[in-house]
């Protein structure tokens, strides 16, 4: 079975050594980026890609450290890093997550470019101050038919973002496409109907990713 996994980069353990191939959709570029002041409590990262980016890890060692989701979490967790993590992941999970919990005070929050601003929005209606640093953007390839080949030949596709999905269906897809498509989220899932096709939903970081995949299609 021909598995692509689409993601920027990949070090889960269930992928690596694995029948699943990473082809990236789209490249990561680091940004330039600084503390401008070290009066907040929590520190946010909403991506694994934010984890990867960041620079300045050493002046937030006494700070609660939280992550979106699993992915995120399993990126600081190789940096040795502790990490509070939401039951259910993203942005509502995340707010919901602190609220429950009453982890007040100041946020940082580590993000892409054009990441989704929701946390930030969300703590500042609570009555918290909330910042970002944007630390990478993602940068789509100037052509994609060198990927075009392998993506034909695919059985199942795995985005494992919004964006990785966008840039497939309007790069690459083929009405005659024989691949089945796996979401890792539900907000991926959503935008099938968009371009007309279905996406199954994946646990994306279960032990057995490979047996999880077989069992759905």
């Amino acid at each position: 079975m021909n598995i692509i996994d689409t993601s920027s980069s990949v070090k889960l353990d269930s992928i690596k050594n694995s029948e699943i191939r990473n082809i990236p959709l789209f490249d990561i570029k680091r940004l330039n980026h600084q503390l401008d002041h070290l009066d907040f409590e929590n520190v946010i990262f909403q991506s694994k890609s934010s984890v990867d980016c960041f620079d300045h890890f050493k002046f937030i060692s006494e700070k609660k450290i939280f992550a979106i989701g699993e992915g995120t979490a399993l990126a600081l967790k190789n940096k040795n890093i502790s990490t509070l993590v939401p039951e259910k992941f993203g942005s509502k999970g995340l707010i919901d997550f602190i609220k429950r919990k009453k982890y007040g005070g100041n946020s940082l929050i580590i993000k892409g470019a054009e990441g989704l601003s929701i946390v930030r929005d969300e703590l500042v209606n609570l009555g918290y101050r909330a910042s970002e640093i944007l630390c990478y953007e993602r940068e789509k390839f100037i052509s994609y038919s060198h990927l075009r080949a392998d993506y034909d030949r695919a059985d199942v596709i795995i985005f494992t973002s919004l964006f990785s999905a966008e840039i497939y269906f309007q790069e690459l897809f083929t009405k005659n496409s024989r691949a089945i498509f796996l979401g890792i989220s539900q907000r991926i899932c959503s935008c099938a109907d968009k371009f007309d096709v279905k996406i199954n939903q994946i646990d994306y970081f279960s032990k057995n990713l490979v047996k999880n995949i077989r069992d759905i299609i």
